[in-house]
């Protein structure tokens, strides 16, 4: 995407939190009130569908990383920013989630 993805987490949680969600999902007027929003930050317009295939891919790498993070007897350093698997559980990984 053409800004820094926590400009569009931002407005999307705010919309979330005014009450503009249906269920898991936002309402339309909220998309509305997004893209005017990052149009006047960014000063570029983008549309929903930009947004919202944004958005989906935000979510993909969050619950990608989650998943990783949490896997039993490994774990994410914060202090180097890594995640701490050997060389085996990575290719047992990719070959069950990407291959």
């Amino acid at each position: 995407m053409p800004f820094q993805e926590n400009t569009l987490l931002i407005f999307v949680f705010n919309e979330a939190n005014s009450g503009f969600r249906s269920g898991a999902t936002l309402k339309p007027s909220a998309w509305t009130h997004i893209v005017e929003g990052l149009e006047k930050t960014i000063e570029k317009r983008l549309n929903q569908k930009q947004l919202k295939n944004g958005w989906d891919y935000m979510k993909r790498q969050y619950q990608t990383w989650t998943k990783l993070t949490n896997t039993t007897g490994y774990g994410y350093n914060s202090v180097t920013r890594i995640i701490n698997w050997p060389d085996e559980r990575w290719e047992e990984y990719l070959k069950a989630n990407i291959l």
